[in-house]
Formats: structure tokens, sequence, C-alpha cells
């Protein structure tokens, strides 16, 4: 389905009358009773479509799972009131192998991924690293790749020499089939992340209190950017759900760090004192079990 030139829909699956199409809004069609899977792809032309179409998709073993792969991202979804465990096929084109978080198998048409669903679930995984051979002209088939994070994964099961990418970072390393490989990119960010705030939304927004600068530089998770709160100044965080928080660390861009008060709230209008931040350095940290979907840091002072 061509949406408007720039974006389109392939559906796998179903019959020839399986959707019905309606504006912009698209639903089952009537008496429509088979799974199928819809797949979204932005910024594709109607040629770049038709070929997304004919690309083979993932596959799982058991077929109350279906799959879909779409700019890398692999989407499991467990179509049934039980728990599944199963084998996913994951087609990939050329020499390279994207591979995700948890285990899974390189083979001579892509990987072989092995997944658990809880019942009634779905679950989305983002490629975590790419392989490519250093030594012949493709990975060899058996080997195996457990993800451990974002930063570090485990190879076994086959002898070769790869290259390793993540991140914008990379390194090279040999795996011996008898034995574990065990590789750290340095740099990369062990993903998933501890850090409840990375990227969430922040107030106050514009237009903001002389002196201060925009809070969301402080959970952005960029090194180079930092937040400046000017005369007393006061941030919140809002962590998208109620989460249970066990520590508040900020990090400042100078030793001479100053005065800092947390509060907790779970509704972002009444707030509780949950402590300060204390510490020596450029780090200071409030250890403090509590559940919050909003967290505030008030500045005492006007440091730089």
């Amino acid at each position: 389905l061509d949406v408007d030139g720039r974006a389109g829909l392939v559906v796998r699956g179903g019959s020839e009358h399986t959707l019905a199409v309606y504006g912009d809004t698209i639903v089952p069609a009537e008496g429509a009773r088979e799974p199928l899977v819809i797949e979204g792809h932005c910024g594709v032309s109607a040629g770049e479509l038709s070929a997304l179409a004919r690309r083979a998709a993932p596959t799982a073993g058991d077929g109350r799972v279906r799959a879909a792969r779409v700019d890398g991202y692999l989407s499991l979804f467990n179509l049934s009131a039980n728990e599944v465990e199963t084998r996913v096929a994951v087609p990939q084109q050329g020499g390279s192998r994207e591979v995700y978080e948890g285990e899974q198998t390189v083979t001579r048409e892509g990987i072989d991924y092995g997944a658990r669903l809880d019942a009634a679930s779905a679950s989305l995984l983002a490629p975590r690293f790419t392989l490519s051979a250093l030594s012949g002209r493709s990975l060899p088939s058996g080997l195996r790749v457990r993800v451990a994070d974002g930063a570090t994964l485990i190879l076994s099961g086959a002898h070769c020499r790869l290259r390793i990418e993540a991140q914008g970072r990379g390194t090279e390393a040999t795996v011996r089939g008898g034995r574990e490989t065990r590789v750290t990119l340095r740099g990369a960010q062990a993903f998933p992340h501890h850090d409840h705030a990375l990227g969430r939304n922040t107030f106050p927004t514009n237009p903001l209190p002389p002196g201060m600068s925009s809070p969301g530089a402080a959970v952005d998770g960029d090194p180079d950017t930092a937040w400046r709160p000017g005369r007393d100044g006061r941030m919140v965080v809002d962590l998208g759900t109620r989460a249970e928080v066990r520590w508040v660390e900020a990090r400042w861009r100078t030793g001479a760090a100053p005065a800092a008060r947390v509060e907790f709230s779970t509704d972002g209008v009444r707030y509780q004192q949950a402590g300060t931040l204390d510490g020596r350095g450029r780090v200071r940290r409030l250890t403090r079990a509590g559940s919050a979907r909003y967290v505030a840091v008030t500045v005492q002072g006007a440091p730089h």
C-alpha cells in the first residue's frame, strides 16, 4: 500500500481482502480472521516499497508467534494465551549480520534467534551490533552470539576473525570454536540503561527563568551539554511512568558542586522531600529508594 509517495505499508499474511482503508484509517476488513503482519516503512518510494515487499520476512518455528523486521528492528508478537519459547529465522542480506539482545546463531541466510515471550505479549528488539567477516567473504554458519548488553557480547561455536561495530565504535576479534570470546566495546553504552531519566521530558520549558538554560541538557546522555540552573534553579524530570528509584545522581562540570535537594512526586502536583545530594567532587548522589514519576532537583544559590 503506497500511502503518499514517501511512506507505505507492507501486508504479510491474510487473504486478498484482509484490510479496509477509510481515509487515513486502516482497520481489519469485515470477516477477516487470519492473523497478519503490517509493516510501516517511512521515507521510501513506490519502487523501494515493492522491493521491501519481495524481501523475505522473519518466521517463527512456533505458529503462535508472528515476526517482522523493519529498519533493522525485530518485532515479535505472541498471539496466544501461553508463554512461548521458539526459534525465529531472521533473513539478512549481504555478508554482515545485525544481532540482538539475547542468543542467536549465524546462518547462511541471516540469523536464528532464540525468543521467549510471555502470554499475549510483544517484544521490540533493537539491533545492538553489526558483525562483519575479516577472514573469508562471510561469517561462518554456526557462529553463536550472545549479546549481554549494548556494549558486550560473547562469541563461540566457529573459528573466524571478525569486526564488531556499534554506536559509532568498532573493534576486531578472533573467535576459536572451542571456547568463548568475550568482547566489550570501549566507550559504548551498556543498553538497556538503568537511567530512568535518560531522554525524558523536563520542566520548566520556555519561557525559562532568568539565568537558566534548558534542563533537557541534563538528561540527554550527551556529556558535552549541561543544564545551567541560575539562582535557586529548579528542574523536574518526568520519568514517563511510575518507577522504583534507587538513587538520584548529578554530575557537575566543576568540582565546586552546589548544594541541592531532591523531591519525589507521583502526580506532578504534590512533592515530598527525598533528601539532599551529597558527596565530593563532580558527582553528588542521594541514595534513597522510593516510587516516583516526577523527580525535582532544586539548586541552592547561584552556581556557575
